[in-house]
């Protein structure tokens, strides 16, 4: 008996073409709408430019990105020659300090500097520099905590740049290295 009515129940259905648009696009909708849910629940993701950490950072890569920090690195075998890696903020960061630092290798007097450049989308910009002269035969590097007051809406590029160094190349000094690392510290907005 309960199949007889729920047969006659179908038929019905399919000769009510009301019923059947009302199913039809509520079912669409809910599709349609699934996917924006879907996306709304996944983290941001890194949009940056650079191989990362397969070539040992030297075309850039970030070593954290998270809406708490965003830790950016260059390490360059060559300082005679500049480059400049960037990331993109997928979203809004209030940031309460910078910290960056250039190192060198053992054996090594050289030249060289960092800048970092915060470029927000509505074209206004900061920048942070550090220079590093080196002159005795030591490991060295120098680090410099800048704290700062920004507010970076989603869309801010942040860049670190290798800024040309002076190494002389000798018999006891084969090469010329620099590594820059910059955190761009805060709190998600």
């Amino acid at each position: 008996m309960l199949t007889a009515a729920k047969n006659a129940q179908r038929k019905e259905s399919r000769k009510n073409p009301r019923l059947r648009l009302v199913l039809t696009m509520s079912l669409i909708l809910l599709f349609a709408l699934l996917p924006l849910q879907l996306r709304a629940q996944q983290q941001p993701t890194a949009l940056w430019s650079g191989n990362g950490l397969d070539d040992g950072c030297a075309s850039g890569c970030a070593l954290e990105f998270s809406p708490s920090q965003v830790a950016l690195r260059l390490y360059r075998a060559d300082i005679s020659s500049e480059y400049t890696f960037s990331v993109t903020l997928p979203w809004a960061m209030q940031v309460d300090s910078i910290d960056g630092w250039l190192g060198s290798g053992f054996g090594e007097t050289m030249e060289s500097g960092t800048l970092l450049v915060i470029r927000m989308p509505s074209g206004a910009f900061r920048e942070w520099m550090i220079e590093f002269d080196k002159h005795a035969d030591l490991v060295g590097n120098v680090q410099r905590l800048f704290p700062v007051n920004l507010s970076l809406p989603a869309g801010t590029v942040i860049e670190v740049h290798s800024m040309r160094g002076f190494c002389p190349i000798t018999p006891t000094q084969k090469i010329c290295a620099g590594d820059y690392i910059w955190h761009v510290n805060g709190q998600l907005q």
